[in-house]
């Protein structure tokens, strides 16, 4: 690492991503998004600050990991720190975030670069760490639960209230609600779906104030889809003792496709796709502008790398063009990379 490479890791390092007297902070929202511990959070913006400085020094395309993209995108959508204060102070050049065209060429492009990337990482930082550079982002890890499952304790309260508040007669018999009849275990069942469906939706409402996407989805679902097991349980009983259980059955398959509806989050749409359009639109709005203002700068819509006229000490800034296709409905691995500069 030269002179230059050194100053400019060094002011990469010294920019927070964190506005400070934030009560709501850049670190915090990307754990929240992502159910990642604190730790873990800290360590994936340490190696988005390495990605960044590879595809400025690598000279070669980049492509980063999954978990790397992820910190990326969420940066683009600060677009007063990305572009205003990011590229042209720190980077002082344009690093710019394009999607994947899609294809087999596209993914062994990507792959391609992303095999660079992290030799260049090995000659610049030592061995990568697995955890965070290897194609899938961590599925559980410490804080999991703590992300996932912090329900507001009035909403705990109002369900212990509802239950307590339940007509005496039935609450005797609640301890083993099998033993109800089948009229009464229908108007049970139905009256605790009912119940659980309004705590799902008040569980949604409240993550996604705090804008915990991925959690709006699942957490409401499972709340939803914790009735199931008592009624197929039921309908059990019911086969086995040789009962109707047509209303039951149906019941069962309104509160899955209940359930299934809290996934189909249209507000909120999946993560991938959220923010790859995202970054076009980022890229469409502001691309033209930032490049204008860096001197000369260079990077064809492909992207494929700049020009060797970049990154001089004249000031003429390198206009790196960048890439993500991360993840698709079969799973596959980040595809996403950006155009480093290639000159001096």
């Amino acid at each position: 690492m030269d002179i230059q490479q050194a100053q400019l890791y060094q002011r990469i390092r010294a920019f927070s991503l964190d506005e400070p007297g934030a009560a709501y902070p850049f670190s915090q929202k990307l754990a929240r998004e992502n159910g990642w511990s604190a730790d873990y959070t800290q360590r994936a913006i340490a190696e988005y600050q390495k990605f960044v400085f590879l595809a400025i020094a690598a000279g070669h395309p980049v492509s980063p990991s999954e978990v790397i993209d992820r910190v990326w995108h969420l940066h683009l959508t600060y677009t007063r720190s990305y572009w205003e204060e990011f590229c042209p102070k720190v980077l002082q050049t344009t690093l710019h975030h394009e999607p994947s065209r899609g294809g087999t060429l596209e993914r062994q492009k990507f792959q391609d670069w992303h095999d660079r990337t992290l030799a260049s990482y090995r000659v610049f930082f030592g061995q990568p760490p697995q955890d965070i550079w290897q194609s899938d982002p961590p599925r559980s890890r410490g804080g999991w639960l703590q992300q996932r499952w912090t329900i507001p304790f009035a909403t705990l309260l109002a369900f212990w209230a509802a239950t307590v508040g339940f007509p005496s007669p039935a609450l005797a018999a609640l301890r083993n609600p099998l033993n109800f009849k089948g009229p009464e275990f229908l108007a049970f069942y139905l009256w605790l779906s009912a119940l659980s469906i309004f705590l799902a939706a008040g569980v949604r409402w409240y993550l996604r104030q705090r804008q915990a996407w991925q959690t709006a989805k699942w957490l409401p679902a499972s709340l939803v889809w914790l009735m199931l097991p008592l009624g197929i349980a039921k309908m059990a009983i019911g086969i086995f003792r040789d009962k109707p259980i047509g209303w039951l059955l149906i019941l069962c398959i309104i509160v899955a496709i209940i359930g299934f509806s809290f996934l189909n989050n249209d507000t909120n749409w999946s993560t991938s796709s959220r923010r790859s359009r995202y970054g076009s639109s980022v890229r469409s709005r502001c691309g033209t502008s930032r490049r204008s203002r860096s001197g000369s700068s260079c990077g064809s819509s492909s992207s494929s790398s700049c020009g060797s006229n970049c990154g001089s000490s004249s000031g003429s800034n390198c206009g790196s063009s960048s890439g993500s296709s991360c993840g698709s409905s079969s799973g596959s691995s980040c595809g996403g990379g950006c155009g480093g500069c290639s000159g001096g």
